[in-house]
């Protein structure tokens, strides 16, 4: 996970710097990229993990979407003006929401599977 973090940073790095990344001003939108790139990167570890079944993609996708609301509490508030800070906060709400629905109704319809496994059958009388 984190050479992937690593690697997609660096794309974005590139995308803004071209070839030479040792130096140069960091802008609005670069920060901002960042921050889409690395919530898009949780969602997908999100996606993968419950497509597969896979609890330690989960637990990774948790842990990639609080790297990212750490970076958009601590650096974006701070480092960003404008409309790039209005919509990496409100960005970041909506998908947060978004995850919370997704996993309200995944854990819903898994409950509501297991209770109907659990019920005796219906008898007649």
């Amino acid at each position: 996970m984190i050479l992937a973090l690593a690697y997609l940073t660096l794309e974005v790095r590139t995308l803004y710097h071209g070839p030479v990344l040792s130096g140069g001003f960091i802008s609005d939108a670069e920060q901002y990229t960042y921050s889409v790139v690395w919530l898009a990167f949780g969602v997908a570890l999100l996606i993968g993990g419950i497509l597969l079944n896979s609890k330690p993609a989960r637990l990774a996708s948790a842990a990639m979407v609080m790297l990212t609301v750490a970076q958009v509490f601590l650096v974006d508030m701070a480092g960003l003006q404008g409309v790039y800070q209005a919509l990496s906060f409100i960005g970041l709400g909506v998908v947060l929401l978004g995850i919370g629905w997704f996993y309200q109704r995944l854990l819903f319809i898994s409950r509501t599977r297991g209770a109907a496994l659990k019920s005796p059958p219906a008898t007649k009388s």
